[in-house]
């Protein structure tokens, strides 16, 4: 990335440890952003913070840690700015007022809309994208687990279920948002086919990742081509389809089914109650059973 290296050398002089360490992840989730819209740091376009904030927000940063890398960012773009010698101009970039951090929970999907999703990725798309498009819609994963996702990682509970261990971290084996909180994840039957087709056919039978690279050697899949597989997705199933857009259906329909909250907690990987409840959305049926025994 563009003066990268360069900007954290800088930071060390001026900056504590802490800080340089969560600048420098500011910057790599940038340059994943920029690197999914196709787009340099020399041409970044006006509205660039408030992607980077929706980016941060389906990666399940909380507001105080967008915060934080906001400041990240804008730092490393005036650093740019000013050691461009006058040839790049970023200023109606980084001095607008801060993005609105709030969350963005639209497209929550149905069982029936999700169920109607998989099938049409699995009759409009290869299998490795309807795999990896199962995978999250049938265990709510991030995008980003999903797409680090290992093979040893799968296993079969006594009942049958496919369960997914799951521990957030990056292929390098940097820190990531949610470094070190591993958690089972219990995959819906519905999508199960079509992982398991997927693993059995896939071309690098050697990889390590159930969704490898097909030009990076044992690698996972990149960023980009998560975004390019849902906007392939939602092009052909005829709705907005977002990185997070089936872990919060996912959420909801185990809500909406009577799992309890402390167990859809934990599945979700998140650290509160309230965490959890920002992603579920009550429907009728759900509200009406949730007073049926109550008498007056």
């Amino acid at each position: 990335m563009f003066l990268r290296d360069e900007f954290l050398t800088y930071l060390k002089h001026i900056r504590a440890y802490k800080t340089v360490q969560i600048y420098s992840g500011a910057i790599e989730r940038l340059d994943e952003l920029l690197e999914i819209a196709g787009v340099e740091v020399e041409s970044l376009p006006p509205n660039i913070l408030d992607k980077f904030v929706l980016y941060l927000q389906d990666l399940d940063y909380k507001p105080r840690s967008i915060q934080t890398m906001l400041s990240g960012v804008r730092e490393y773009l005036k650093y740019v700015e000013r050691n461009s010698e006058g040839k790049i101009s970023l200023k109606n970039i980084y001095n607008p007022k801060t993005p609105r951090i709030k969350p963005s929970y639209k497209n929550i999907l149905s069982a029936e809309q999700m169920r109607q999703a998989l099938s049409t990725a699995d009759t409009t798309m290869s299998s490795s994208k309807s795999a990896y498009i199962s995978v999250l819609a049938c265990s709510g994963l991030r995008a980003n687990e999903a797409r680090l996702l290992l093979v040893e990682n799968l296993s079969r509970a006594e009942n049958g279920t496919i369960m997914i261990r799951v521990r957030s971290e990056t292929e390098d084996g940097e820190n990531a948002a949610k470094f070190g909180k591993e958690r089972m994840v219990p995959m819906l039957s519905f999508g199960v086919d079509s992982l398991l087709a997927h693993l059995s056919s896939r071309r690098n039978q050697f990889s390590p990742y159930i969704f490898s690279s097909p030009r990076k050697t044992n690698g996972p899949i990149s960023h980009r081509s998560v975004f390019l597989w849902l906007e392939e997705l939602s092009e052909n199933f005829g709705m907005k389809i977002e990185p997070h857009t089936f872990r919060r259906s996912y959420l909801t329909l185990l809500h909406n089914s009577g799992v309890p909250d402390i167990t859809v907690q934990k599945i979700a990987g998140h650290s509160t109650l309230a965490q959890t409840s920002e992603y579920i959305k009550m429907d009728a049926d759900a509200l009406s059973k949730s007073v049926l025994d109550v008498k007056l």
